[in-house]
């Protein structure tokens, strides 16, 4: 008999086998679990969260443990904690997390004037925030948020002078994004079906539709872009696993 895994009993549910064939390269390889990629099949939902509630009785005598270790984490943590500052415009900005909170908010200030809230990131299942750049004029800010972990982010656009979030959204964008020095003209970047970035687009603030700007059709480059720190040049990179870079 095999060693026992912790957590995992007899009564763990096991997921359903479903017969699929795919083939790559002229192979043909069967793959019994290849039905539990589409996320929103209820019968994935449900084989998922019947394996929690294994897992949760399995644990169970663990919860006294659980607790004490959590209590001790925090008790060697900061109330509060946070980011290091930086400068722009005139503006000073930085990443704030308050006593309890689950996740940061983002504040900027002028010398002689309170620091006021520019992002609140609300407490809730998940979220993580992707870009967050602000317009050379201090008029914009372009973030993006992922809810649901998959890198995923959507990118939207506020009016900093009203805290107002402009109508302008796209759905699906990656990492990485610079304003043009016009502060109007937005460059981000979009991931394909594997999660590759291979296209950079720009953005219009207010208008639309977007203008593909580079798309890089080579599967080994993935593309980023960025703001150069004298904010002369947006610059688009093309880099491989094996390129090197001076």
């Amino acid at each position: 008999m095999g060693a026992s895994v912790p957590g995992v009993s007899a009564a763990s549910p096991r997921a359903p086998k479903r017969p699929f064939v795919r083939t790559l390269h002229g192979e043909s390889v069967e793959d019994l679990w290849h039905w539990m990629r589409d996320h929103e099949d209820p019968d994935l939902v449900a084989y998922l969260s019947a394996e929690r509630a294994a897992y949760d009785v399995a644990t169970a005598p663990l919860a006294g443990l659980r607790a004490e270790i959590g209590r001790s984490l925090r008790r060697r943590l900061p109330a509060r904690e946070d980011g290091c500052p930086w400068s722009q415009g005139g503006w000073t900005y930085q990443r704030r997390y308050d006593e309890g909170a689950q996740y940061p908010h983002y504040v900027r200030w002028r010398p002689g004037c309170p620091p006021e809230t520019v992002l609140q990131v609300e407490d809730g299942d998940y979220a993580e925030v992707g870009v967050l750049e602000v317009s050379d004029d201090g008029h914009f800010l372009a973030y993006s948020v992922d809810r649901t972990g998959d890198e995923v982010y959507e990118l939207r656009f506020r009016e900093l002078r009203t805290g107002r979030d402009l109508p302008d959204v796209i759905e699906r964008t990656y990492y990485g994004g610079a304003f043009a020095a016009d502060g109007g003209s937005f460059f981000y970047t979009v991931h394909d079906q594997t999660y590759r970035p291979y296209q950079v687009w720009r953005h219009r603030v207010g208008q639309t539709p977007d203008r593909l700007v580079l798309q890089e059709e080579d599967r080994r480059f993935e593309l980023t872009v960025r703001r150069t720190r004298s904010g002369d040049f947006v610059i688009i990179a093309a880099a491989s696993r094996a390129t090197v870079q001076e």
